[in-house]
């Protein structure tokens, strides 16, 4: 279990909690989009309920995706290297990277690298690739959220409007929510 004391357990924790939070928004979306599908009056009177969550998620989505960005940008994982089950030097280590063409900044990890395709002491991996993915793709997560929740918040007011002017029945719940 990494302590606070590992040089990657920022990257990592944070990581944790942007995958977390992106995969209880695609959960929320799914379940918003069958109710819609099955139920679509049952779905319509929680409009703003829905846009009220995915703006809480959104919003955590953000404050847990800048620091990881940060530390994406400005931080070196840390690598070690064993031979014959010795720890070799970092300056060694930092020695064969370079010669490699390789850095150990989460910034300079390739994501596009194909995996068939590897070079001599560094073949590309999996882990540092999503390094640099989750650092983009969140992003592009709030973009879409944020439309999702001005969409929500309009449909909820215009049918609001449209029951008070049509003067269908709305529940308890619903007449509170239109005088505020």
């Amino acid at each position: 279990m990494l302590g606070s004391s590992s040089p990657r357990a920022d990257v990592y924790q944070s990581g944790v909690v942007v995958t977390s939070i992106c995969a209880t928004l695609a959960l929320l979306s799914t379940i918003f989009l069958l109710v819609t599908i099955v139920w679509p009056n049952r779905a319509t009177g929680s409009l703003k309920i829905q846009a009220w969550m995915f703006t809480f998620f959104s919003v955590w989505v953000l404050a847990a995706q800048i620091p990881y960005t940060a530390f994406v940008a400005t931080r070196r994982a840390k690598v070690d290297a064993f031979l014959g089950g010795v720890q070799l030097p970092p300056q060694t280590v930092q020695g064969a990277l370079a010669a490699a063409g390789e850095s150990d900044k989460y910034s300079s990890q390739h994501p596009g690298t194909p995996y068939g395709h590897s070079r001599p002491l560094s073949g590309p991996t999996l882990t540092s690739s999503l390094v640099v993915l989750l650092a983009i793709f969140p992003w592009i997560t709030l973009v879409f959220t944020t439309a999702l929740i001005v969409v929500l918040f309009m449909a909820a007011r215009k049918r609001v409007l449209l029951e008070t002017s049509s003067q269908i029945p709305m529940s308890e719940g619903e007449k509170a929510d239109s005088k505020t």
